[in-house]
């Protein structure tokens, strides 16, 4: 799964050797993604009104 996301937001942003994902087991079955990306490309990353933000977080 990891490795799905971190494909998906290289895509989007400008920089992608900006992009960092950190990943935490919250419990048996939730498990926390952190998604680090350069400034400059955090609007892209979290896009309009959040859509594309909410579109990850389905994912």
């Amino acid at each position: 799964m990891k490795e799905l996301l971190e494909y998906m937001v290289k895509e989007l942003v400008d920089s992608p050797e900006s992009v960092e994902i950190e990943e935490e087991e919250e419990d048996e079955k939730t498990i926390i993604f952190k998604l680090s990306v350069a400034e400059e490309d955090l609007g892209k990353v979290i896009g309009k009104k959040g859509r594309t933000a909410n579109a990850l977080r389905v994912i």
